[in-house]
């Protein structure tokens, strides 16, 4: 474990990435119409999402590739700070795109087998694109404070 970080913020941080894996794939094991109709939480979020974007996109606009974006940026993010713990920034970004793109091909193969559902590889490039931003992001806001100051 790097200096800095407890084994409770370590094990809090794969925790959270475990946790939202479960959400991905609870999600995922249910049809449309569960997710527009029927999950709780879930079924709100996609309501906003919704509300939010069709008076910029049209009425009738599927936000599942929102829902998909968001869901890996996620990950992406939670996924970046757990292997930190574990490894320098410059390892930690691309294992964590590498990591969560993979899980994106194995939701994808999971819908296949899920009634209503399909695999989709547009649905995976949105999840690894998502990533790849949240790696990004979190590259820029987790540099060292020596090169934060280079860069002012």
């Amino acid at each position: 474990m790097r200096r800095g970080r407890g084994v409770a913020y370590c094990a809090l941080s794969w925790a959270l990435v475990v946790a939202w894996v479960l959400l991905i794939w609870f999600v995922s094991a249910h049809t449309g119409a569960e997710v527009d109709n029927d999950l709780g939480i879930v079924t709100q979020l996609k309501r906003v999402l919704y509300d939010l974007a069709a008076p910029i996109m049209g009425s009738g606009v599927d936000v599942s590739a929102v829902g998909h974006f968001f869901e890996y940026f996620v990950l992406g993010a939670l996924l970046v700070n757990a292997l930190a713990s574990h490894f320098d920034l410059s390892a930690a970004l691309p294992l964590s795109v590498a990591l969560a793109s993979a899980y994106g091909v194995l939701d994808e193969f999971h819908q296949f087998y899920v009634p209503g559902r399909s695999c989709d590889p547009l649905d995976w490039a949105v999840d690894t694109a998502a990533v790849v931003i949240a790696a990004a992001l979190c590259a820029f806001v987790f540099r060292s404070p020596n090169e934060k100051s280079t860069s002012k």
